[in-house]
């Protein structure tokens, strides 16, 4: 990544008070798909607070959307963000991403047990 695109990277980050040290070495295009997956995995972890309301067809196409991402992504890279996201959701809105429940965060590293 050219040193411009990294320094506007680190400052998005800094003014949304979040930090993407996962998209600081990605190159341009890395960082706008790590961007697009990372924008569906907060819609999907929004739908996933609103428990079974959620509209049966956008839930579709973001399952779809999000397939196609961890495929751009790849793997093991997908699912590293998608760790670091759902613990930075948690933590910013004190639900767990997984499973909707306020408080707990269910961990699928740990077999979903929860910790505090």
């Amino acid at each position: 990544m050219d040193n411009l695109a990294s320094r506007i990277l680190n400052l998005v980050a800094r003014l949304s008070g979040q930090e993407t040290p996962a998209l600081a070495s990605a190159t341009p295009d890395q960082a706008g798909t790590e961007a697009a997956y990372r924008q569906a995995l907060q819609r999907w972890f929004e739908l996933t607070a609103q428990g079974p309301t959620g509209d049966g067809e956008d839930v579709a196409q973001l399952y779809q959307d999000l397939l196609r991402l961890v495929d751009d992504v790849g793997e093991p890279r997908a699912s590293t963000l998608r760790r670091e996201w759902a613990r930075a959701w948690w933590q910013e809105t004190g639900v767990c991403p997984f499973c909707g429940e306020r408080g707990v965060y269910h961990d699928p590293e740990q077999s979903g047990e929860g910790t505090a």
